[in-house]
């Protein structure tokens, strides 16, 4: 089915004319299909100016940040030392097929506010693209937000956070379908009564809370009724023992999450052995 099957005359009309405003732009790193569209237009409720300037927005942002520099692999030294520790990461999907981004904010290694940025918009363009081969563009994210360890020591800036907020919610409209809040401390509340004000109305709806231990049966029930729990990380409560190994992921290509990139390390260990029994 056409994406614009389901749009009603106003909506057909409102992706025409935005089609035709950015027919020549460059996306910059972004392709920009029906699918990219039509999130700015969701976004804005299909108010065609608010929705082309958002675009727009983005566009010189993706410039004026360098987007493409990320995307080519020209920092890929930074992005190594940032992802190190495992803080963000692209892994699994949830029971709705929205592909898992996972966040531990304890796992914080540097101080390095514009490195930390890149590397989220990083993580966030590899979500994006394994979303768009394995949806056709139109999938959601799911980000799990895990705060075992999390402490005044580890807690990030309100200068990153606000950066983190804005990114996400200007320049990824319609990505994130649901964002859960693992096992939040108390002194998050603090945090959390700071920042709330600065999400958008639409976006608040999305944060579930699991306000316990991921291993409590509370909490295992609702994360079996969202995940498979043979996947899952036994950190986040499920039964998937395989740790996360930071330089295997950035090993695999952008569109791909961890187990496609395990899989694919793993296959080429293998013919690796297998070929050198042969030869032996």
């Amino acid at each position: 089915m056409a994406v614009a099957d389901a749009l009603d005359p106003r909506q057909e009309a409102a992706l025409a004319e935005m089609r035709s405003q950015f027919a020549e732009q460059d996306g910059q790193g972004m392709d920009l299909d029906d699918q990219c569209l039509l999130r700015y237009l969701r976004a804005r409720q299909y108010d065609l100016p608010k929705a082309s300037a958002m675009l727009q927005h983005t566009l010189d942002w993706r410039r004026d940040f360098g987007v493409q520099k990320i995307l080519s692999g020209d920092i890929m030294e930074t992005i190594r030392r940032e992802n190190a520790t495992g803080k963000i990461y692209v892994r699994g999907e949830d029971t709705q097929g929205r592909v898992c981004l996972i966040m531990r904010p304890s796992q914080e290694n540097t101080h390095m506010h514009d490195d930390q940025m890149k590397h989220l918009v990083y993580q966030m363009e590899r979500a994006r693209l394994t979303l768009q081969r394995k949806t056709s563009g139109m999938g959601k994210l799911c980000m799990v937000i895990d705060y075992a360890g999390y402490s005044l020591r580890n807690a990030p800036p309100m200068r990153t956070s606000r950066s983190t907020l804005n990114i996400v919610q200007d320049h990824y409209p319609e990505l994130l379908g649901v964002s859960y809040m693992m096992n939040p401390p108390y002194i998050f509340t603090g945090f959390w009564k700071i920042i709330y004000p600065f999400i958008d109305h639409v976006t608040r709806q999305k944060f579930v809370f699991v306000n316990s231990s991921p291993h409590k049966p509370a909490a295992q029930a609702n994360l079996a009724a969202n995940f498979n729990m043979d996947a899952l990380e036994e950190q986040l409560g499920g039964r998937n023992a395989v740790p996360f190994d930071s330089a295997v992921y950035l090993s695999g290509a952008i569109d791909t999450c961890f187990e496609e990139s395990l899989a694919r390390h793993q296959a080429a260990a293998a013919a690796s052995t297998a070929e050198v029994s042969t030869s032996s």
